[in-house]
C-alpha cells in the first residue's frame, strides 16, 4: 500500500510540472518540438482564439498590486505573452520584448502575463535581475483560458481596436523572434510596412 501512495504522489507531481496555465498539452517549443509549433503557427491560430476576431477580455495583476483589463488598453496596439520562469524558450525571447518597448513603446503596450505559477517574489527578481522595463503581470489559470492557452510562451499581438492580429505559439532566439517575427507583425499594425 504505501508503495502505491508514493507512485500516486509521484504521478500527481509529474502531472503538475507538465502543466502550463491549466494545460497539460504544454509545448514550450524546444528543439525537439519546434517544427510542431511551427506547423501549428501555419494556421494562425490557437484554440478558440484566432487572428481577425475581438480579444477576449481578462483580468489580470500588475507587479504593483493593480487589477487591470486588457480592454484598458484598447486604443493602441498589445503585444501580449504568456509566459513562465521556468520556460527557457520564454525568458531566452524576453530581450524581444524590451527592444519592442524601447523602440516603440509610445505606440504600444507590451505585456507579458506570467501563467506559471511562479510567485510575485520570482517574477519581481526576474524583472529586476534582467532591467526589464515592460509591464509584468500575473493571471489566474482561469482568465489564461480565454486565450485557450496550450503552451508557453504564446504571444498574441491585438490592434488599437481590439482585433486579435497575430498568434504565435514558441520562440527562438530573441534576436530572430524581434526581427522575424514581432517587429514586422508591430510595424504592420503601426500602418509602418
Amino acid at each position: 500500500m504505501k508503495k502505491f501512495s508514493k507512485v500516486a504522489v509521484l504521478f500527481a507531481v509529474v502531472c503538475l510540472s507538465l502543466s502550463a496555465c491549466g494545460n497539460s498539452n504544454k509545448n514550450n517549443a524546444t528543439d525537439t518540438n519546434q517544427s510542431q509549433v511551427e506547423e501549428d503557427n501555419a494556421s494562425g491560430e490557437t484554440g478558440t482564439v484566432k487572428e481577425g476576431e475581438a480579444a477576449p477580455d481578462i483580468t489580470f495583476t500588475l507587479m504593483d498590486g493593480t487589477e487591470k483589463k486588457l480592454s484598458d488598453y484598447q486604443g493602441k496596439p498589445v503585444v501580449m505573452n504568456f509566459w513562465a520562469t521556468w520556460c527557457k524558450p520564454c525568458v531566452g525571447e524576453m530581450p524581444a520584448f524590451e527592444k519592442l518597448k524601447e523602440n516603440y513603446g509610445e505606440d504600444i503596450t507590451v505585456l507579458a502575463l506570467d501563467c506559471g505559477g511562479d510567485t510575485k517574489e520570482a517574477i519581481e527578481d526576474f524583472v529586476s535581475e534582467n532591467g526589464y522595463t515592460f509591464e509584468f503581470a500575473e493571471i489566474s489559470e482561469d482568465e489564461a483560458s480565454k486565450y485557450d492557452v496550450q503552451g508557453i510562451p504564446l504571444t498574441i499581438m491585438i490592434d488599437a481596436d481590439g482585433v486579435v492580429k497575430y498568434i504565435n505559439m514558441g520562440a527562438s532566439d530573441a534576436d530572430s523572434m524581434y526581427n522575424d517575427v514581432y517587429e514586422p507583425a508591430v510595424k504592420e499594425m503601426l500602418g509602418n510596412k
